[in-house]
């Protein structure tokens, strides 16, 4: 038996679910009675298998595909998921981009990319859920 951590009934968000730390995060939360919306920018099939996973934990889930870097996709995905689940109460920005190059070949371009990825979608993640977590008078973003 582990350690209650409150999570029964909450919903948490997790980008990048389809693998790595993101995946881990999501089972661990469907583990403790948490429910997911989990998403993934082209990773379908490995992100519906995190999903399946979890929904045989006994978690109720969304999992979409999401563009972090454009606001209109992330918009979408948290008003799916508020529809959904009725809340938002964690986000998980486990989403990450890096460069293929060194870094004295690193091209603007792949610069750019994993800027957007790494700092430009946690912030429009948050801008999209604190609304909701204000509405609730709790949350936490990770």
């Amino acid at each position: 038996m582990g350690m209650d951590l409150g999570l029964e009934g909450k919903t948490v968000l997790i980008t990048g679910a389809s693998r790595n730390m993101g995946m881990l995060a999501a089972l661990a939360f469907a583990r403790q009675g948490a429910n997911l919306a989990i998403c993934t920018s082209a990773k379908m099939d490995e992100l519906n298998k995190v999903a399946d996973e979890a929904r045989a934990l006994g978690a109720k889930v969304v999992a979409e595909r999401c563009n972090i870097t454009e606001a209109a996709s992330v918009k979408e995905f948290v008003r799916k998921t508020h529809a959904a689940l009725g809340r938002v109460d964690v986000a998980i920005n486990a989403a990450g981009g890096r460069c293929e190059n060194d870094f004295l070949n690193l091209t603007v371009e792949e610069w750019d990319k994993a800027f957007a990825v790494n700092v430009t979608g946690p912030m429009l993640v948050c801008q999209s859920v604190i609304p909701l977590m204000k509405e609730r008078n709790w949350g936490r973003i990770i």
